[in-house]
C-alpha cells in the first residue's frame, strides 16, 4: 500500500514540476479590457481553451513545456494570432495583449441598366466618403474590375458611408450605407445610361488668337464627395476645335487641357447644366524654356509678371514676360 501511495505521489510531483500557469490580459487599443474573449492555446500534445473574465484576464492551468499557438477571438475584432508562445517549467505572464482596431470591408459590384437587364460594368470609378473622429475622409476612387467588382478595406465600423460610382456613359450615383458593428457588407450599384446628355464645344488658340492643333481635353467628373470620377477625353487631331457629346448634365467637371509646346491649362470647376455649352476660344500660353527663346542672344534675360512688375527670381512654372534687348515673349519659367 505504501508503495502505491509513493508511486502516485511521485507522478503528481513530476506532473507539477513539468507544468506551468499561463496568464494574460486582453485589451482594446484604448486599453479597455475585453471580456468574454475566447482563448485557444494550441499544442500537438496539450491544447487548452479558456475565456477572459470581466477584467480581460485569462488563465491557462498546467501547461506542459513546449511551443504553443495562441489564438484570441473576440466579437467585433480581427482574430489575434501568435504562433510562438514558448512555455517552460515556470509560470508565464504574457502581459497585455492588444487587439487591432476592428475594421469594415465594403465589397460591391457596379452594373449598367440595359433594356435586356443589368450588365456588369468594368472601368467605373468608385469612391467612399465617411467621417472618422470628426474628420471627413475619402477612399478611392478605384476602378471596377472586369466583373464590375470593387473592394474597400480598413473602413471604421459604426458610421455612415457615401459610396459614389461614375462612368462617362452613365449617370453618377451615390448610395448611403449604414455600417454596423459587424464587418463586411456587399453593395450593388446600378447606373442608368445617359439618354439626354449635353454637348460641349470649343476651340483652342494661342495668345495671338492662332489655332492650336492636336490638343487634348479631359473633362473629369467631380463626384459629390469631391473626388474625381470618370472622365471624357477628346483628342483634337489636326484641328483646334473640339466637340464632346452626351456629357452628364447637372454635373461639375475639372477640365485639363494640354497641347504640344503649350503650357497645361486647368479649369478647376466647370459647371454643366442641362443646355449645350460653347466654351468659345480657350487661350493657351506657350510652354517654352527660357534657353529655347533667343538662344543666340548674349544679353541676360529680364523677367516681368503679367502686371508689368519686374521679378528678381520667378517661380518655376510661373507665366512671365521674358525680355532680352528689344525682344520679348510670354513664357513659362
Amino acid at each position: 500500500m505504501k508503495k502505491i501511495l509513493l508511486l502516485c505521489l511521485s507522478a503528481i510531483l513530476a506532473m507539477a514540476a513539468g507544468a506551468a500557469t499561463v496568464t494574460g490580459k486582453v485589451v482594446t487599443p484604448s486599453k479597455a479590457p475585453v471580456a468574454g474573449a475566447t482563448i485557444l492555446f494550441l499544442n500537438d500534445d496539450d491544447s487548452q481553451f479558456s475565456a477572459t473574465d470581466d477584467s480581460g484576464v485569462f488563465t491557462i492551468q498546467n501547461a506542459v513545456a513546449g511551443t504553443y499557438f495562441l489564438v484570441i477571438q473576440a466579437t467585433g475584432y480581427p482574430e489575434y494570432q501568435n504562433p510562438e508562445v514558448v512555455v517552460g517549467d515556470t509560470d508565464l505572464d504574457l502581459g497585455e495583449i492588444e487587439l487591432e482596431v476592428p475594421t469594415y470591408s465594403l465589397n460591391g459590384r457596379v452594373y449598367v441598366a440595359l433594356p435586356t437587364g443589368n450588365v456588369e460594368l468594368p472601368g467605373a470609378l468608385v469612391s467612399v466618403k465617411y467621417v472618422e473622429n470628426g474628420e471627413t475622409k475619402i477612399q478611392g476612387p478605384q476602378s471596377t474590375r472586369e466583373d464590375g467588382s470593387f473592394l474597400f478595406e480598413g473602413l471604421p465600423l459604426d458610421t455612415e458611408y457615401e459610396v459614389t460610382a461614375s462612368h462617362d456613359m452613365n449617370v453618377t450615383k451615390t448610395v448611403t450605407v449604414e455600417a454596423g458593428a459587424t464587418a463586411d457588407f456587399f453593395l450593388d450599384i446600378v447606373l442608368e445610361m445617359i439618354t439626354d446628355g449635353v454637348t460641349v464645344t470649343g476651340e483652342l488658340v494661342n495668345d495671338l488668337d492662332q489655332p492650336v492643333l492636336n490638343g487634348m481635353i479631359r473633362f473629369c467628373i467631380i463626384q459629390p464627395d469631391g473626388s474625381l470620377g470618370s472622365e471624357y477625353i477628346i483628342n483634337c487631331e489636326d484641328t483646334n476645335e473640339f466637340v464632346q457629346e452626351n456629357m452628364q448634365p447637372n454635373t461639375a467637371y475639372r477640365v485639363i487641357i494640354t497641347a504640344p509646346d503649350y503650357a497645361e491649362k486647368v479649369i478647376e470647376k466647370f459647371e454643366v447644366g442641362e443646355e449645350d455649352i460653347d466654351m468659345g476660344k480657350i487661350s493657351l500660353g506657350k510652354s517654352l524654356g527660357i534657353e529655347s527663346v533667343w538662344s543666340d542672344s548674349n544679353e541676360a534675360p529680364v523677367y516681368y509678371n503679367l502686371q508689368g512688375q519686374r521679378l528678381t527670381s520667378p517661380e518655376k512654372g510661373q507665366i512671365v514676360i521674358c525680355r532680352r534687348g528689344s525682344q520679348a515673349a510670354k513664357v513659362v519659367f
